[in-house]
């Protein structure tokens, strides 16, 4: 709930109306729906399970009543816990991944027809460093947020461009473990997923390769290579033989 008390707040702030979705922490949940309130909006917090496809359409339901659309969602739901492969208990790791990629699925599959109608949307998930590098001993989640940053790519490319569909990467540690030292750069803090229209263009090459260079003229060709255009690889003269020195002389 920090990450999600923070972005709660700043959009209170910002004149928003709040909605919370929570799991298990519902005194933190009420503890954010308090301070919003007195910053002068509209805010309500609701419990679901989002492993559960039922219960994560039933909350898009639920929302949908209260305040008649969604506008922004941010989706960050995850259940964060070790994952050693070979793993134990196959089940934890179909949870984790439950929560981060089939959640998001479901819920936004509930709300974007709604955001298409309107025109106007902007769906938002939150990652981190494990979508791009792999953490020790935290299998389910770093799969999790890899496919949920997979899926909000397939969002942004759907939906455009009524919706915008971009992913922020939260800049969180990775546990401390030998196996989890940093040996690449931080990627970049936000993967912005552009449409094909907007794609740029491969840069040219600035030394163009020999088949694509300009061909030389017959004539400026070295001799030894004028010589042996006529003739086939097996030295043979072929039918198209090279001219001679008394081509094009007067008879």
């Amino acid at each position: 709930m920090r990450v999600g008390r923070v972005i709660s707040l700043a959009l209170a702030q910002a004149g928003a109306n709040i909605a919370v979705h929570y799991h298990a922490s519902e005194n933190e949940a009420e503890t954010v729906i308090a301070e919003a309130r007195s910053l002068g909006v509209q805010a309500a917090s609701f419990q679901a399970d989002l492993a559960e496809p039922g219960q994560a359409e039933a909350l898009a339901r639920q929302v949908l009543q209260r305040f008649g659309g969604v506008d922004i969602l941010v989706y960050g739901a995850s259940h964060f816990q070790t994952t050693p492969f070979p793993a134990a208990d196959p089940a934890l790791f179909r949870r984790i991944t439950a929560v981060s990629i089939d959640g998001a699925f479901h819920l936004v599959n509930a709300l974007a027809p709604a955001m298409r109608e309107r025109g106007s949307g902007c769906i938002i998930t939150l990652v981190d460093s494990s979508a791009w590098k792999p953490w020790h001993n935290f299998t389910a989640h770093a799969v999790g947020k890899a496919g949920l940053l997979a899926l909000t790519r397939q969002f942004a490319l759907e939906l455009a461009p009524a919706v915008r569909a971009p992913a922020r990467a939260c800049r969180r540690s990775c546990p401390r473990s030998p196996r989890n030292r940093p040996t690449t750069p931080w990627p970049r803090p936000a993967a912005w997923v552009r449409s094909p229209s907007s794609a740029r263009r491969a840069p040219r090459c600035p030394k163009p390769r020999r088949s694509c260079r300009p061909k030389t003229p017959a004539d400026q060709l070295p001799r030894r290579y004028a010589l042996n255009r006529g003739r086939d690889r097996k030295g043979n003269n072929a039918s198209r033989s090279s001219p001679s020195a008394t081509d094009g002389a007067s008879p």
